[in-house]
């Protein structure tokens, strides 16, 4: 596996489980989606590039499948979510809530390497070391961005658009370049 050079590629699952199968409310995925868009494009208008490619289900095989055909330098997903899981779903709309270890099993099944995984759900950094967050450090996540509470959908969007826009400032350089730096490091290792 080489370094994760720019342009910034982000992979986006959006899980929206089937409405009359889940007990969550719908969550407003294409606000966030276009928010996402929006950043990433702002940030490629700056730099000469910015990918992100959305999948549709967000199931651990499509995850993994998209994994194994690019790599990226964030997973973004954008779930319900826990302390300990997230809900994704398969591909007849049933939610598959997920934890840690099933996620991080996913990544290595594509033998990538997702040198940021962000959590658009709930509470994913809340509970100390069972915290999801915590599980994917542990099962070798290398970053995760993950909130500690309860948020609402517009909280949420507001804030991923904010985060996606300050890697265009020298901070989000100097976050990509530590990155790619430590994907280098990690593929001489590997050699």
């Amino acid at each position: 596996m080489g370094g994760l050079a720019g342009p910034l590629r982000v992979l986006a699952a959006v899980a929206a489980p089937d409405e009359t199968r889940t007990e969550n409310p719908p969550l407003d995925v294409e606000a966030e989606m276009q928010a996402l868009l929006d950043a990433v494009s702002d940030l490629a208008s700056g730099r000469g590039g910015g990918q992100v490619r959305i999948l549709e289900v967000a199931s651990l095989s499509q995850i993994t499948a998209a994994l194994r055909e690019g790599s990226f330098h964030v997973l973004h997903l954008s779930a319900h979510g826990s302390s300990s899981t997230v809900e994704l779903e398969d591909e007849d709309g049933e939610p598959h809530p997920v934890d840690s270890r099933a996620l991080m099993n996913a990544i290595r099944d594509a033998q990538a390497a997702v040198p940021l995984i962000v959590l658009s759900s709930c509470a994913g950094a809340s509970g100390g070391g069972e915290a999801m967050a915590a599980g994917l450090i542990a099962a070798g996540a290398d970053r995760v961005l993950a909130m500690q509470t309860s948020i609402s959908d517009s909280y949420a969007i507001r804030r991923l658009a904010a985060f996606y826009r300050d890697l265009t400032t020298p901070a989000g350089d100097w976050l990509l370049a530590q990155m790619q730096e430590l994907e280098r490091s990690r593929a001489r290792i590997v050699e």
